[in-house]
Formats: C-alpha cells, sequence, structure tokens
C-alpha cells in the first residue's frame, strides 16, 4: 500500500525512498506502522541531505471527547523536529528547529509510554507510544540539546530519573499519604495562579476534581503546563511536582475518582461528597502526568 501511494502522489526517487524507509525502521517504526499513510508521506518532507534519528507513534489529543485523539508521529533529524498526522485529503505538519525545544519527558505507564515534547510552538504529548522507542527518541533529543548548549546533564528528565526520584525520596509515598496541594497554573497573560485541591492517587498519579467555570479551568484549556505543591508543616516535608493536566473523559476513570473521593470526604471532613459536588455548575476530572518531581525534607537539612 505504502510504495503504491508514493507513486500516485509522484515519488519517483526510488533510492530516496527506500533510504527514508530504512532509517524509519532503524528508529524503531514497525512494519504496521511502515503501512500508514504518515509514514508513507515522509520521503516527501525530509530533504535529501537529512537523516532521521528517532521517530515514535502515539495517540495526542487534536479534539474534544473520547473520540478527539489521532495518531501522530514525531521525527527527530539531524536538522528539524516535525510532528506529522496524514491521511489523503488531510495533512498536520509542524517542523521546529532544536533551538525552539526546551525539554522532553518519558513516562512508563506498564506496556506503554508517554511522551511529551517540550517546544515554544506547542508542547506535544504522545501517549500509548513502545517504551523501547520512546526512550530512543528522548534519548536523541537530550544528547541533540546537550550538544548544542541547551539543556546540562541535570536537566534531563527521562523515564529513568522520575523513576529513582519516585523511588529513592519518597515521593509517591509522601503524595499518597496525603491529599490537599496547592495547584499552579499559567494564565493567559502569563502570570501565575494557585489555588488549593483536594486530589487522590490513583495507579501512582494524582487526580482532582474541579468545576469547569473556575479560573484554574481556563487557564488550563489554554496551557496545559501545572505545578503541585504538597507540604507537611509536623515533618517539615514537602513534594514539587510538574506535570501536564489531561482531562478525564472515559467513563470508568470519571466513576472510579468519584467514587474514590466520595471515599474519602466521610472519613477526613464528614462529607458525603467533595465540597466541588456542593458548588453550582458542571465538574471536571483531571490528571496530572508528572514531568519533574522533587522531595525536601527540611528538618535534617
Amino acid at each position: 500500500m505504502c510504495d503504491s501511494y508514493i507513486i500516485v502522489v509522484g515519488m519517483d526517487d526510488q533510492n530516496h525512498i527506500n533510504r527514508i524507509k530504512k532509517e524509519l525502521k532503524e528508529a524503531g517504526i514497525t512494519a504496521v506502522s511502515m503501512a500508514r499513510f504518515s509514514s508513507c508521506y515522509i520521503p516527501r518532507i525530509i530533504h535529501t541531505d537529512e537523516h532521521i534519528l528517532a521517530a515514535i507513534y502515539g495517540h495526542r489529543k487534536e479534539g474534544k471527547g473520547i473520540f478527539g485523539y489521532e495518531i501522530g508521529l514525531l521525527i527527530a533529524t539531524d536538522q528539524r523536529v516535525i510532528y506529522i498526522i496524514h491521511r489523503p485529503g488531510f495533512t498536520t505538519l509542524d517542523e521546529m528547529q532544536f533551538d525552539l525545544i526546551s525539554g522532553v519527558n518519558v513516562v512508563n505507564t506498564g506496556l506503554f509510554a508517554s511522551v511529551t515534547l517540550y517546544t515554544g510552538i506547542a508542547n506535544y504529548v504522545l501517549s500509548f507510544t513502545r517504551p523501547r522507542t520512546a526512550q530512543h527518541f528522548a534519548n536523541t533529543i537530550e544528547k541533540i540539546l546537550f550538544e548544542k548548549g541547551q539543556l546540562d546533564s541535570q536537566q534531563t528528565v527521562s523515564a529513568q530519573t522520575q523513576e529513582k526520584v519516585s523511588k529513592n525520596e519518597g515521593v509517591l509515598d509522601f503524595m499518597k499519604c496525603h491529599n490537599i496541594a496547592v495547584l499552579s497554573t499559567i494564565e493567559r497573560s502569563g502570570l501565575v495562579s494557585g489555588a488549593a485541591i483536594f486530589y487522590i492517587m490513583i495507579d501512582n498519579f494524582p487526580y482532582f476534581m474541579t468545576k469547569t467555570n473556575t479560573n484554574k479551568v481556563g487557564n488550563m484549556s489554554y496551557h496545559h503546563n501545572v505545578a503541585l505543591t504538597i507540604y507537611d508543616n509536623t515533618t517539615l516535608q514537602t513534594v514539587q511536582l510538574q506535570g501536564i493536566a489531561e482531562v478525564q473523559s472515559d467513563p470508568e476513570v470519571v466513576c472510579a475518582v468519584e467514587n474514590a473521593l466520595r471515599d474519602f470526604y466521610p472519613q477526613k471532613i464528614g462529607m458525603n461528597n467533595p465540597p466541588v459536588k456542593h458548588l453550582a455548575g458542571q465538574s471536571v476530572i483531571y490528571k496530572v502526568v508528572p514531568t519533574k518531581t522533587s522531595f525536601i525534607n527540611y528538618s535534617i537539612l
């Protein structure tokens, strides 16, 4: 299907096509994904003097609702980074030089991984990616940024870094023992806004509920980057977490979070429902996917 499609659109440089195919396969693109329209389109946009170093397919939120996801392709070459979704009659194509990229993060979630590429254009979050391919993509980006002087060795936020933080510095244990945090969001003006929230840990991720008419929802709909600060005044310990706020629309996830919150409040403050449920308006649930975490114990400093 791929070869015939390329011929139809006029790609007559077979040597160039074969080279691109080879580089995509070496980057970790599977045989099944090689047959996707986006893969077939790549030879048209890769220059003859350009080489593919890493590539990943994943689901990216492109619209509202449960079905608002598209399968996108991120490619790192020796000259730029490309994000593309292509099918006949439709193409989304973003490309950026490395000076627009500030970092990359990988979060492993078992069989799959989630990759976040931070750029001056947008943050590209691809979920359900292959862990090994995702890590190779992140390592490639970090290596190039380091070589260009845009990233030092202490700034990388890879899957191994996050796993080390979680296991050795007690981030997860601390967060599971607490339920109140300060959520920091970014306003359209660039100012930072803070609000106290209740959160619940499910599968090692913090979830929280809020009303759709709040300022923080407006901020997060514009800028998905958030921060959580959790502090214990007794032990003088704190967790600082940076992450991506993702709206949860899956009915099973929404039900699980609502039940967890409902079980939590009667024990803590004698309410049958979370306080947000007592306010007028529709509610929405967010999941925070961590990109950077730190645990500080001020009692031993």
